[in-house]
């Protein structure tokens, strides 16, 4: 739930002397709100400032960024070791900007993203990848923002 809707909901309990529902609301607050996905999904505004826990066991899918919105956010971490399928995060046009550090040791390419002025469609994290790698997507209204960390070389990749 986003923070205004927080809000909102709790000044109704309040209003309506729903003590036990708001000892609730106060007692969750310090707990991050996530999504588990792990098959073709759009993502929805409203779920802006989750976690999204990414798995492929049934296969490849993509998941699909909302049209930009100045604020909106999204982390992604991969729940599992070497996925099954390859997960794309489309933005559905080439406003994704940023890189991904890679934290591997070798003299290999790193940082796969975008390039100075030329955004990308898609991030797609790869079946290298590990479990605990992530990314996160920042939008200020026009665009896409990028940043995160995989422990494997090549693990993510961009088109």
């Amino acid at each position: 739930m986003a923070f205004s809707q927080n809000i909102a909901r709790l000044r109704d309990l309040l209003k309506n002397h729903q003590v036990d529902e708001v000892k609730l609301l106060k007692d969750m607050s310090h707990q991050k709100a996530v999504v588990s996905v792990g098959s073709t999904k759009t993502l929805d505004p409203l779920e802006s400032g989750r976690l999204i826990f990414l798995e492929s066991s049934g296969g490849a899918f993509t998941c699909t960024l909302p049209s930009v919105g100045a604020g909106l956010h999204y982390r992604m971490m991969v729940t599992e070791h070497t996925p099954t399928g390859a997960i794309t995060i489309a933005a559905g046009s080439a406003i994704i900007f940023g890189k991904i550090n890679e934290t591997e040791v070798d003299d290999g390419e790193d940082g796969p993203g975008s390039t100075t002025t030329t955004g990308v469609s898609n991030l797609i994290i790869g079946v290298s990848a590990h479990k605990g790698d992530w990314v996160e997507f920042y939008s200020d209204g026009t665009s896409w923002y990028i940043h995160g960390s995989s422990a494997a070389d090549g693990a993510f990749t961009v088109s």
